[in-house]
């Protein structure tokens, strides 16, 4: 699963040969099955994007203008007309400066060595140094990772573990000081937990102009734009691809990404308008993610009101973001090269009348897994019981309760679908002769 579904990825390929090349498409695949592309993200923004704009206007993909450079897009509807360009930034420079999520990958993948079950450890990383403020430049907190042996996973955290296995209901820290990095590394075992995750991590400081992402993206992409030959509006269209800056800070220390924005236009009087696209977490507690917009223009035209709105539409029309960049871009390069390995279980729910299910609901996919022999028998007990461990498909079974219908719900936006089974009550053809009453008969 990328950050969108691979569904709606598909959907819009599919529907994009009204105003992309074949060349263009086949290239976009080839990306799409491609974890190790740096602009991997970017291109999921891009597909869906262009495909959102699609519906609103006339549009354009890389058209020949007569210039050197060819933008992403043309787009012209009754009440507005431009020329953007489309990217996704990211804080992956910060991330190779201070690796936090390297560590926390090589803290899960030691404890899980250690075969410690007993409970699960909490990562905390934090600066004794000034906080980040304009003008200064990013301390390197964390040391490289070729260093992480040496400072973190030495002798010092092995006799750690040992303490944990002999004393597994006892909460206990172990702390590494980094003095010449003025930053200390607390990992914390915590009796009952599961798994190991990250308290606190080092958040990317925008105290810089310059020398950002956001600022980086806008300058490499201005003569792409200037020299397309298009004579009208012209601007950029920044993704979420995992940064910080994209969401806005009001604290005064650092730059926010208004800031960052202005700075630009003051060197780049060729660009009208930059927009602005960030994800924030859900309101369901889950992975989900909603997008927020923000419209920067040079100067206020008339023009502008009708951008605003067209791009309110947009976002309105996205579909659903389903995780964080940074979590997609984990979970394909886990999975990369072992696909068919990966199961896909899910959930099941059972819908009871009395003691007996009426209503069994479950993936489609993992159904077909069991049958096709990737999931074990054993594996499928384990995970679809009832609350005492029994296989819920075996109550059924000794209930003398058999299939009465099986219908799929497809769920065209999302990677999943579910087989619903319905049930009746006990079945002569299964269960013992009874003398049943009026009512039973009925049902």
């Amino acid at each position: 699963m990328a950050i969108f579904t691979r569904r709606v990825l598909q959907r819009c390929i599919d529907e994009s040969h009204t105003y992309a090349s074949d060349t263009i498409r086949r290239g976009w695949v080839s990306k799409l099955k491609s974890t190790g592309a740096t602009d991997y993200v970017a291109r999921e923004w891009e597909i869906v994007l262009l495909n959102t704009l699609s519906h609103f206007g006339k549009l354009q993909h890389e058209p020949n203008l007569g210039g050197p450079s060819r933008p992403d897009v043309v787009f012209e509807s009754d009440a507005v007309k431009f020329c953007a360009d489309i990217t996704a930034i990211s804080d992956r420079g910060f991330d190779e400066q201070n690796p936090a999520r390297t560590l926390e990958d090589q803290l899960r993948k030691r404890y899980a060595r250690s075969e410690t079950t007993t409970g699960g450890l909490a990562l905390n990383i934090s600066s004794l140094g000034f906080p980040a403020y304009k003008g200064m430049k990013q301390p390197r907190i964390l040391p490289p990772e070729d260093e992480f042996d040496d400072l973190i996973f030495n002798g010092d955290f092995g006799s750690f573990l040992d303490y944990v296995k002999l004393n597994p209901l006892e909460k206990k820290t172990h702390t590494v000081s980094l003095r010449h990095l003025r930053s200390l590394v607390r990992i914390t075992y915590m009796p009952g937990r599961r798994g190991v995750w990250c308290d606190s991590h080092p958040i990317p400081q925008t105290t810089e102009i310059e020398k950002n992402p956001l600022f980086t993206a806008l300058r490499d992409k201005v003569d792409q734009l200037t020299h397309s030959g298009y004579a009208g509006p012209c601007g950029m269209v920044i993704c979420d691809g995992g940064a910080e800056v994209l969401r806005e800070n009001f604290s005064g220390m650092t730059y926010s990404a208004s800031e960052v924005i202005f700075a630009f236009f003051k060197k780049h009087s060729s660009i009208n308008f930059v927009v602005t696209l960030s994800l924030r977490n859900g309101y369901d507690g889950t992975l989900k993610q909603r997008v927020e917009y923000r419209i920067h223009v040079r100067s206020v035209e008339t023009w502008h009101s009708e951008l605003n709105l067209l791009f309110a539409k947009i976002v309105e029309a996205l579909p659903q973001v389903v995780q964080t960049p940074q979590n997609a871009l984990n979970e394909m390069r886990f999975w990369e090269g072992r696909a068919r390995y990966r199961t896909h279980l899910g959930g099941m729910s059972v819908t009871y009348h009395g003691h007996m299910a009426k209503e069994i609901r479950m993936s489609t996919r993992a159904l077909l897994e069991l049958l096709a022999g990737r999931i074990s028998q054993e594996t499928f007990n384990q995970r679809f019981s009832s609350e005492r461990g029994r296989n819920i498909f075996e109550q059924q079974l000794k209930a003398g309760c058999l299939l009465e219908s099986a219908s799929v719900e497809r769920r065209s936006n999302e990677d999943f679908d579910e087989i619903v089974l319905k049930f009746g009550g006990p079945d002569p053809a299964a269960s013992e002769f009874a003398v049943r009453d009026k009512k039973t008969e009925a049902g």
